[in-house]
């Protein structure tokens, strides 16, 4: 099995734990507030539907952003790994090699962790640019998404400049 091969296993593996494990919390999340909802408490009728239909778009969300990870594997594989090369099962593993799939991980890691609040932050500031509303909260959901944006732009930095990063990192290790 080759370097390439393996990366796309591993990273169909991975799309299809993140949809399982994001399907899991937001339906408790949402079957909770469901319950809620049905309790005949007007004064929670409109937040509970409004939440109830950010759930279904993370949901959806989450559905393709995982179908699209599944598409592309093979795609991200060759990109994270230029060369075809067989992998190591035995011996020694070159510290290049071992760093780049640490930064790596770690990138999938924070992306993962990081995707949702985005997602969330961009949803609640594009429902107050519909409303046109100018009030103290709209600051905050401008501050949201700008820290969560800024966020999204590093962690993708890292994902794709992990090479570079490596190479930075042990410059001057032999």
């Amino acid at each position: 099995m080759n370097q390439r091969a393996l990366s796309t296993v591993l990273l169909r593996v991975f799309a299809i734990t993140y949809f399982f494990s994001t399907v899991s919390s937001v339906t408790t999340q949402a079957i909770f507030l469901y319950g809620l909802y049905t309790d005949g408490n007007e004064k929670l009728g409109t937040g509970v539907t409004a939440a109830l239909s950010i759930f279904w778009l993370i949901l959806f969300a989450t559905l393709v952003f995982s179908l699209v990870l599944l598409a592309l594997a093979p795609t991200l594989s060759a990109r994270c790994f230029k060369k075809d090369q067989p992998v190591i099962t035995a011996g020694t593993i070159d510290h290049h090699a071992l760093l780049h799939v640490g930064i790596l991980l770690v990138g999938a890691y924070l992306f993962i962790h990081a995707f949702p609040p985005f997602l969330v932050s961009a949803i609640q500031w594009f429902k107050l640019q519909a409303l046109q509303s100018s009030d103290v909260y709209m600051s905050g959901a401008n501050e949201a998404l700008l820290k969560s944006g800024i966020k999204m732009v590093l962690i993708v930095f890292v994902l794709f400049r992990s090479r570079s990063i490596c190479r930075f990192l042990v410059h001057n290790t032999k």
